[in-house]
């Protein structure tokens, strides 16, 4: 009786039509779809063999012995029909990324997202990622301190194809600061820059000079340098329109200078800041938009600090942020106590209803 039962059911199976198969595979990963369907029959074999499927290769947390077998019966058989390559395996990366020829082999490839890599590997790989002359977007994920950023950069401003880069890194003590000696001819096409590491001010503005058609900046740790800012008067980012940051011990007047010489095209700004309660004055923010952000429409902030004693209270300062000028723009804002800090001083403030 089971027998009969799973014929039928076999039966049923076969005469799916394939585009109702096409559609469930949309909605997995091409690994789960390999793994689920690749060795029930030759039909399946086939339709996962389909080009269409073969464009994005995920590659995830698999044994070794999984790994060399997708790789036979997967990847080497269609290498020239992958366009998203997305390494995931730390224990596997190394392996890949040493044996891959990547100009040879991917010629097709656009995307690459590499999880956890070294310095040394991605020496190694970056002659071949120079060759991949369609690549137009990197994400990287070092999961070892580097010692050389300047180094790392230099190299991505060198891919000229690129228009999308995310990079994820923690530094070296004291090896954080960008020494700009990039080509003064060598300029990035780079529209997509998201910085998951830290920075300091200064090397954010060596970099930017790199980065003329950036459209997108996010970086999510943005230190104040003690070393004196070079700020370029020639820097012109008329691209650029989205700007995301989280700031740390940097004091207001200094962002000040970022913002006066380097987002005047700016038209999405979101900025995280702690302490320095200067940040909350709505005077000068009103002055710094309307002057040098005035195509801005819509402003996103969160702070996390205190007011200082006898002077404004926290109501004080909410109050200045319902002038005509935030209301006009709808431009709301909340607070909320941080007891945490000292008592009835601690405040966190933060826009509610950001306009799109």
């Amino acid at each position: 009786m089971n027998k009969e039962k799973n014929k039928l059911k076999k039966l049923l199976l076969e005469h799916v039509p394939n585009e109702i198969f096409f559609e469930i595979f949309e909605y997995m990963e091409f690994y789960e779809v390999y793994y689920g369907f690749y060795h029930l029959n030759k039909r399946f074999k086939n339709l996962i063999m389909d080009s269409k499927f073969l464009s994005k290769i995920n590659i995830p947390y698999i044994s070794k012995l999984n790994f060399e077998l997708f790789y036979q019966n997967i990847i080497i058989k269609n290498e020239h029909h992958i366009k998203i390559l997305i390494l995931l395996n730390i224990f596997l990366n190394d392996i890949i990324l040493s044996s891959f020829d990547f100009s040879l082999k991917f010629i097709n490839l656009k995307i690459l997202i590499i999880n956890h890599i070294n310095e040394n590997i991605f020496d190694k790989i970056f002659d071949e990622l120079k060759c991949l002359y369609g690549l137009n977007s990197l994400t990287i994920k070092f999961n070892e301190s580097i010692e050389n950023l300047n180094k790392i950069f230099s190299k991505i401003i060198s891919l000229s194809k690129l228009k999308y880069f995310k990079i994820k890194y923690q530094t070296i003590k004291d090896q954080n600061q960008l020494i700009n000696y990039f080509n003064k001819y060598n300029y990035s096409k780079i529209e997509y820059l998201i910085i998951e590491g830290n920075l300091s001010t200064n090397s954010l503005n060596n970099l930017l000079y790199y980065f003329p058609k950036l459209h997108h900046l996010s970086i999510n740790y943005l230190f104040y340098s003690h070393h004196d800012i070079q700020l370029y008067s020639s820097i012109q980012l008329k691209n650029l329109k989205y700007v995301s940051l989280k700031i740390y011990l940097i004091k207001f007047n200094q962002f000040e200078k970022i913002i006066k010489n380097l987002f005047y095209h700016v038209e999405i700004f979101k900025i995280s800041t702690h302490y320095d309660e200067k940040y909350l004055d709505a005077k000068k923010w009103e002055y710094l938009i309307t002057s040098y952000m005035p195509k801005l429409p819509s402003f996103d902030i969160n702070h996390d600090g205190f007011i200082s004693e006898n002077e404004l209270t926290y109501h004080d300062v909410i109050n200045q942020f319902k002038s005509s000028f935030w209301m006009e723009k709808k431009w709301f804002f909340k607070h909320e106590h941080n007891w945490l800090e000292r008592l009835n001083s601690g405040v966190f403030f933060y826009s509610t209803q950001p306009y799109r």
